[in-house]
């Protein structure tokens, strides 16, 4: 005789069913930024330039870095000012290929992040630096600062 397994299965039509339908509700629109996000795939192999190759020239209102790199692509270059620090993110395309330079300079003295401006010719970059007060620096790079002024000490403790 034949044993009807049926009953077995433990679907026992009690409605264990229906939990199941939420779990599956679709999240298209996930899958839809996803695609949207890889769509500038063209990414170009880049050589890490290292440090950058600069020379510094100053004036009482400004501090002139040179980039001493040629070939720069003007449209990769990308310069973040602080009070304290230039940070420089650019491209550029050299004969042994395309070279990435990233790096951050940190000022000797405060510069005024609004009226810095930077200008790529065919063989540099010049960036010029506004100083925050105008005066002779004694060097041109100088040690890590907060972009923040120092906060004050606090008061002495009031107790004797």
């Amino acid at each position: 005789g034949e044993v009807e397994r049926g009953e077995v299965d433990g679907d026992d039509g009690k409605g264990n069913g229906e939990g199941f339908k939420r779990v599956l509700i679709e999240e298209l629109p996930d899958e839809e930024e996803a695609v949207g996000e890889s769509a500038g795939g063209d990414l170009v192999e880049e050589l890490d330039g290292g440090a950058v190759p600069r020379n510094f020239r100053q004036n009482e209102q400004n501090v002139t870095m040179i980039v001493r790199v040629s070939s720069v692509d003007e449209a990769s270059v990308s310069i973040k000012y602080t009070r304290t620090k230039v940070i420089l993110d650019f491209a550029a395309n050299l004969k042994e290929g395309r070279t990435r330079y990233r790096q951050t300079v940190h000022t000797y003295g405060d510069i005024d992040p609004l009226s810095c401006r930077h200008d790529v010719s065919g063989t540099n970059m010049v960036v010029i630096l506004r100083k925050a007060e105008a005066d002779k620096w004694a060097a041109f790079e100088g040690a890590e600062r907060s972009d923040n002024p120092p906060p004050p000490p606090p008061p002495p403790p009031g107790k004797k």
